[in-house]
């Protein structure tokens, strides 16, 4: 009778030993939820106070003829610096024509590619909100779609923020 009361006690001790593990393990698992959560909003807050305004691209009151030919650069931007992205919050094209296009495009370092376009064929003025990002080591510039005697200027605004590596 004393063995089976020493193997049932054995028995309670041993649950009792796995209940207090897994209550530790479910505690360390919930901490590493807490931890994983806060350091989130961390990078979050610092994201949002990391926001260095930028202005990628300002013609400063210059204008320039579009009499020139399909995909001529006429405006080109400020270069993203490395480590760092362009979120484009603010954009002022004023196009005054009688006839001619030219596009937003978005250039490499030296203004010589069109990576990609922003906005095709802008004939009139056109102003908003954006949310376009602009990598570093590239621009946003304004080309020439297509040829006529108007004359443009530019204002695009932003934030410049440092890019996040996970290495």
């Amino acid at each position: 009778m004393s063995s089976i009361l020493t193997r049932i006690a054995a028995a309670l001790q041993t649950q009792q030993i796995a209940t207090q593990i897994s209550n530790k393990a479910n505690a360390n698992i919930s901490q590493q939820g807490v931890n994983l959560a806060l350091q989130a909003s961390i990078e979050k807050l610092s994201d949002t106070l990391n926001e260095i305004p930028f202005i990628g691209l300002n013609t400063q009151g210059a204008t320039v003829s579009n009499n020139v030919s399909t995909n001529t650069v006429m405006f080109v931007g400020v270069p993203v610096p490395v480590g760092y992205k362009f979120i484009v919050r603010d954009f002022n094209i004023v196009y005054t024509t009688s006839g001619g296009s030219c596009n937003i495009v978005i250039m490499d370092y030296n203004a010589k590619n069109v990576i990609n376009t922003i906005t095709s064929a802008v004939s009139t003025s056109s102003s908003g909100f954006g949310g376009t990002v602009i990598d570093e080591t590239t621009c946003i510039a304004i080309t020439s779609f297509s040829q006529g005697v108007g004359v443009v200027t530019a204002y695009i605004s932003g934030v410049l923020k440092k890019k996040v590596s996970l290495s």
